[in-house]
């Protein structure tokens, strides 16, 4: 199992923001790994203390950062004053700042410049805790479909749907990157090559193929409307989806790119009922599911045309 304590791989069950996600994340392993109850997560104002083990006069800090980027030691500052200053009515004689990503030496120093018994929680010691109690913590991570590279290029290769001249772009090292693509249904993270010079229309077709999905809608009726499409979702600026690209946009324009998450999905609504929406993966959970919620319907209504006529309507 690999953990990666930054989104997309790293996941909260409540949906809520990373920061607050990683705090609960800190308490949950915190309270196994001391045995106890007794650490609670403070409501606002915090005054510098998110965490706190009142019986051992603990007080925790809780930093995360996103993929690559460094620890930000004027807010961690910030915070440590804040908490120096408020010390005595909380009530707490030991500090940790629990953070995802590693510290210099030179930021250890600079925070021991304002509390000498400051310590660090950082991400080794976390990583450890994860293997540690791998069961404690498996709900929190998406698995990754970590495939060799050099088996991947094999397999594009030999998909016929994908053009010859995609293909060899992607084989140009110079110009090709590897991204996740989020499935929803399997909540999976495939690593997949791409290639700047890709447009999105190529990537569409490019992902369809991969994953063997037709280059069409599946039913598109009065009924029924059934669309396969792709967004993409900058994960360092959280913003949401970025999907009002043209077709003609090419992959090496969009900014961050190699920064973002791209989700590949099949939506399918029902006229007159906007609120029955469903998101699925692959054609045989979209027909799978399609069918039960046939079934259901037409079983709900046989249900009631028995009420009625026990009734004598």
């Amino acid at each position: 199992m690999q953990y990666r304590l930054y989104p997309p791989f790293f996941k909260d069950e409540l949906n809520s923001d990373f920061s607050e996600a990683w705090e609960r994340f800190c308490l949950k392993l915190l309270k196994i790994e001391n045995d106890t109850e007794m650490i609670k997560k403070r409501k606002p104002p915090e005054q510098g203390v998110d965490l706190f083990y009142k019986d051992k006069k603990i007080a925790y800090q809780c930093k995360s950062f996103q993929k690559d980027a460094n620890f930000n030691i004027t807010k961690a500052q910030s915070s440590l004053s804040m908490a120096l200053k408020y010390k005595e009515s909380i009530g707490w004689d030991s500090y940790y700042i629990c953070s995802n990503v590693e510290l210099t030496g030179k930021q250890e120093m600079q925070l021991k410049t304002n509390y000498k018994g400051v310590e660090i929680l950082d991400f080794e010691y976390w990583i450890n805790l994860c293997k540690k109690y791998p069961h404690i913590v498996q709900e929190n991570f998406r698995f990754l479909v970590d495939v060799p590279n050099r088996f991947i290029s094999y397999r594009i290769k030999q998909i016929e749907s994908i053009s010859e001249d995609l293909k060899l772009s992607i084989d140009k090292s110079i110009n090709s990157f590897c991204a996740w693509v989020y499935m929803h249904q399997t909540d999976e993270i495939f690593k997949v090559p791409l290639s700047k010079s890709m447009t999105i229309k190529d990537l569409k077709l490019y992902l369809r193929s991969i994953f063997g999905l037709s280059n069409a809608p599946v039913i598109d009726t009065v009924e029924i409307k059934v669309e396969i499409g792709i967004t993409i979702t900058e994960i360092r600026s959280n913003k949401g989806n970025l999907f009002d690209f043209e077709d003609s946009t090419i992959l090496g324009e969009i900014a961050n790119l190699e920064e973002s998450l791209i989700e590949l999905y099949i939506k399918y609504e029902f006229a007159g009922k906007e609120d029955i929406v469903f998101q699925f993966d692959s054609l045989q959970d979209f027909e799978h599911s399609l069918f039960n919620w046939t079934k259901k319907k037409s079983k709900a209504l046989s249900e009631n045309i028995s009420r009625f006529n026990e009734r004598g309507y």
